[in-house]
């Protein structure tokens, strides 16, 4: 085998680069490895008489379990998918959530599944470019830590704690760990220290427990600055959105009061000729110069003036002079 055109010089050669080394990807066998993982699963629940069948290499079958139907779908839709991040993670996470939320499977079925989640943690398959990726860490969370199982003995009991622990400490640590909301991150811990604080549990696992609970919490404030940023990051976003709105609201306003402005421009005034509220003034009264006219005994005198009816009516109502002096 040659690298880059060299010859092959062993795995610890400098020849060897690094981009030649087998990557273990979702792109190319993440598919692969999933089907590898539903064949380990059903090989542990056909080993419990509960869901093992003798028809079970038929294609329907009446009395299968529902937890196996799961398995069988999701491997069917499988057969025609080559990228996993082309499926939904909700989806191809279900028939392994469905195992762990059951009641009535067995510590050894419980674990497997366990199993299965931490593998697909640590292979990187859950990743915040997955579909729906957000969802599915906080489902997965929610799921563990109400993990149910039948009890069997204290040490095969022991043993699913352990990887009850391991897969919340992959799910903080991994990628699409800062996804997980604040209740889901407070009942994480929760279920870590109650695991650590049970008595009848033995030394071991309550001093394991203790540790994964420390390393969560260096995880979770080691992103402090991260989860800082994203607030601010946050906050401006939606400070600008507030400023785009009141801008968009101010233009707006002044769209709508030049409108106003044009429209009323835009009518006709009205004339004092074609108002028919308009009273028109009284007219004032001329009164001509007194003319002078010749007398029949050669005197000029002038011509009585036009009588104003206001002043004769002032002169009647008035009391007379005259009348005053004779009495």
């Amino acid at each position: 085998k040659q690298a880059k055109g060299k010859p092959w010089e062993g795995v610890g050669s400098e020849e060897m680069a690094v981009d030649d080394l087998p990557r273990l990807s979702g792109n190319c066998n993440g598919v692969d490895i999933v089907k590898g993982e539903i064949h380990n699963q059903l090989s542990l629940m056909r080993l419990n008489t509960r869901f093992s069948s003798g028809a079970r290499f038929h294609r329907e079958i009446v009395t299968e379990s529902p937890l196996v139907r799961g398995f069988k779908h999701l491997h069917d839709y499988l057969a025609s998918e080559t990228d996993l991040n082309d499926i939904d993670t909700v989806e191809w996470l279900k028939p392994f959530l469905d195992v762990i939320a059951a009641p009535e499977t067995s510590g050894p079925i419980t674990g497997g599944a366990l199993s299965s989640l931490s593998k697909f943690l640590l292979y990187g398959f859950i990743h915040t470019d997955a579909l729906r990726v957000a969802e599915a860490v906080n489902r997965t969370a929610y799921v563990v830590c109400r993990c149910r199982f039948e009890a069997t003995d204290m040490m095969g009991d022991e043993v699913v704690m352990m990887r009850i622990l391991q897969v919340l400490l992959d799910l903080m640590r991994c990628p699409a760990g800062p996804l997980l909301t604040d209740e889901m991150v407070c009942e994480v811990f929760v279920t870590c220290y109650g695991i650590g604080r049970q008595p009848r549990l033995s030394v071991l696992l309550r001093r394991t427990a203790e540790n994964i609970l420390m390393q969560m919490t260096l995880t979770v404030f080691a992103r402090l600055p991260m989860i800082c940023e994203q607030e601010k990051r946050k906050a401006e976003a939606a400070e600008a959105a507030r400023q785009a709105d009141e801008a968009q609201s101010e233009k707006e306003r002044i769209e709508r009061e030049a409108a106003a402005a044009a429209e009323s421009a835009s009518l006709p005034e009205p004339s004092e000729a074609s108002s028919g509220d308009h009273t028109p003034a009284d007219p004032v009264p001329v009164v001509p110069p007194p003319v002078t006219v010749p007398t029949g005994n050669g005197d000029i005198s002038a011509a009585p003036s036009p009588v104003d009816p206001a002043a004769t009516a002032t002169k009647k109502n008035a009391p007379s002079q005259r009348s005053t002096t004779r009495e």
